[in-house]
């Protein structure tokens, strides 16, 4: 998704691929994800996370994050990582609350925080609160062009209706958002059947049945 790709852009200094270039997991090396004792697991939580994430096993990479995370609350480049992972998973208000948070911690970080946390809220359809961070952001860098487009984004979003949103994301195959303007939608017509149809195609397209049953037996009830 968009929102996924520039959170990687704008995340570079955290990149996996270097990770997992310079740390690669063979056959042979690939570890068991247990450690046997609390030392251990107080030494080793981030290098299974980075591990985990390296192999794209990003539920299981949170489960170590957030064990580290207890042990260095106050971690800004922690909560920023953190953050990352739960963005490629769609959690994208536990990726706001990390974000948050490290911003609340270091304001002399705010400019690595900005924009990431900027495009978090968009996910979440809160453009007006988007809008607001990519303007901070822009007030000190005028000419950035992630968060010009950023910005452009967010105030597309808010001149646009929920099902006309829902709809185009659904198009490009950006289901975890469409699936938000959907339900958005479905608040203001919660009988609509024809809505209700496309939320459980919607669904189905993500891969999810189940979810896409759930909303067909709500026509059927």
């Amino acid at each position: 998704m968009m929102i996924k790709r520039l959170f990687l852009i704008l995340l570079t200094s955290y990149s996996v691929t270097a990770y997992a270039e310079n740390n690669a997991l063979s056959p042979f090396t690939i570890p068991t994800f247990g450690p046997t004792n609390q030392a251990e697991s107080t030494k080793n939580n981030l290098k299974y996370a980075r591990d985990l994430v390296a192999l794209q096993d990003y539920n299981k990479a949170l489960i170590y994050y957030k064990k580290q995370l207890e042990l260095e609350p106050n971690n800004v480049d922690l909560l920023i990582e953190a953050a990352r992972v739960n963005n490629w998973l769609d959690n994208h208000e536990e990726a706001i609350s990390l974000l948050s948070r490290g911003l609340e911690l270091a304001p002399a970080r705010r400019f690595d925080i900005l924009r990431p946390l900027a495009w978090q809220y968009i996910a979440i359809s809160q453009s007006q609160q988007a809008i607001i961070y990519f303007n901070q952001y822009l007030n000190k860098y005028p000419k950035d062009i992630p968060a010009l487009n950023g910005l452009a984004e967010a105030k597309s979003r808010i001149n646009k209706t929920n099902l006309t949103l829902a709809r185009e994301y659904a198009d490009k195959k950006e289901y975890s958002t469409a699936l938000i303007y959907f339900k958005k939608q479905l608040e203001t017509q919660p009988n609509n059947s024809d809505l209700i149809i496309e939320i459980a195609k919607t669904y189905d397209d993500y891969h999810k049945p189940e979810d896409s049953i759930k909303y067909i037996n709500r026509l059927i009830e």
